[in-house]
């Protein structure tokens, strides 16, 4: 089985990446998905968490040019610095399975990609947490 069989029956996005980039393609191999595995995007959505809509329905009632001003919790800060921390080991994680499968490491690169989508998780949702904090102490008088 070719490297790019063995992803596309898993479910996996790394060999489009890799196409994209590289421009590899084999005629005789079956057409890449557009879309995931149904149970794998259910399985990724859940790693997300939920933005708070009831900050988000009073954030947009603000005016765009308004100045915001907000206190900002140690808390705060750490979810701005780990939000950054994570994207880049998310960066450095699809590196890994790029090279991995290149070298035709199949195991190795699928762990990578694991990885990956598990830092770009843990990276949106300090990034969301962090703007929440500061969306609901700019709305608190709304």
């Amino acid at each position: 089985m070719s490297p790019r069989q063995c992803l596309y029956e898993k479910g996996l996005a790394l060999h489009e990446l890799v196409v994209l980039i590289c421009g590899m393609a084999d005629a005789n191999e079956p057409p890449l998905r557009d879309e995931p595995p149904a149970d794998r995007v259910a399985e990724q959505s859940q790693i997300f968490e939920n933005f708070p809509e009831d900050v988000l329905q009073k954030w947009v009632t603000l005016p765009a040019d308004m100045p915001i001003s907000v206190p900002l919790t140690r808390q705060d800060i750490d979810n701005l610095l780990f939000a950054l921390l994570r994207n880049n080991d998310a960066h450095l994680a699809i590196d890994h399975a790029i090279v991995r499968w290149s070298n035709g490491e199949m195991d190795e690169a699928n762990s990578s990609l694991v990885e990956f989508r598990k830092f770009t998780a843990q990276s949106q949702n300090h990034t969301r947490r962090f703007f929440a904090a500061i969306m609901a102490q700019a709305t608190r008088e709304v």
